[in-house]
């Protein structure tokens, strides 16, 4: 399956681009997802705990199925005044 990928503020800087298309097996979740991104940007494992992951414009809770086509956005706490 493909799957679109999202970055945003910080983690959007340690990618260096704004999104990218993930391939993962049919049977994909999103442990296995994250697990793909993490060997892809390992620097990103640092701010793992800070970072909200929503998949379909919807906050993830735990851990769910995957299925072709999905978007998965990656944000980051964003700060500013």
């Amino acid at each position: 399956m493909k799957l679109n990928v999202l970055f945003f503020a910080k983690a959007r800087e340690i990618v260096g681009q704004p999104r990218i298309e993930l391939v993962l097996a049919d049977d994909a979740d999103t442990t296995s997802m994250l697990s793909a991104v993490m060997e892809q940007f390992p620097q990103l494992a640092a701010m793992l705990d800070k970072i909200v992951i929503a998949v379909n414009q919807e906050y993830l809770q735990g851990t769910m199925a995957l299925k072709d086509g999905d978007e998965i956005a990656f944000i980051p706490p964003i700060s500013g005044g």
